[in-house]
């Protein structure tokens, strides 16, 4: 019982955390509005808010494989940063770093998708596939392309970029494998000293 208050708590803490940072970080930028960060942020708040509310009323949590696909959508945001230098000024500094080590911490102490691995590995892919969708529809009708989305979708031949899209996908799956794989020893591991 006390770890689900905790988990209630979490929840909505995270969600209203992501969310606020996400507004600070964009508001007044609204050209920018259509970014990986912005677009991910937004749904990952919106993911924790209703995860409290669905456990206030139902008593139970979402999928593992939702809070899973959350964390690994924030750890591309995490690894972009450190590969790339992104902005860590302001509020961008909690999108850029904070927010996916709390979303880790979170997954390490409410998370165990270990019966389900296999399944939940091949959805880390509907945030990419959905970002790069409403992309494609922003581009067709504006013209416009946010960033990162334009280094996929725009300047190339339709080979390229059809290549450039599955190297996305790909890069998804191996970070989602890693992530289970990963997340199966720790797991494991924790579960053998409970039981020892």
């Amino acid at each position: 019982m006390k770890k689900d208050m905790i988990r209630n708590i979490c929840d909505i803490c995270l969600g209203l955390l992501i969310l606020t940072v996400t507004f600070i970080a964009y508001f007044g930028h609204w050209g920018e509005l259509g970014e990986y960060c912005c677009v991910s942020g937004i749904t990952i708040g919106l993911v924790f808010i209703i995860s409290f509310i669905h456990r206030i009323r139902s008593g139970r949590s979402f999928s593992d494989w939702v809070y899973i696909d959350c964390f690994v959508a924030a750890l591309m945001i995490f690894i972009a940063t450190l590969l790339l230098g992104l902005n860590l000024n302001g509020a961008f500094i909690f999108i850029h770093i904070i927010d996916p080590l709390l979303m880790l911490a979170y997954w390490a102490f409410f998370c165990d998708d270990s019966s389900k691995r296999h399944i939940n590995v091949l959805t880390v892919l509907i945030f990419p596939v959905c970002y790069l969708i409403l992309s494609l529809i922003t581009l067709l009708s504006t013209g416009d392309c946010a960033f990162p989305a334009s280094l996929v979708l725009t300047g190339h031949s339709i080979p390229v970029t059809i290549g450039l899209v599955i190297a996305v996908f790909m890069i998804f799956l191996i970070l989602g494998c890693c992530y289970h794989f990963i997340g199966g020893l720790v797991k494991g591991r924790l579960r053998s000293k409970r039981a020892a």
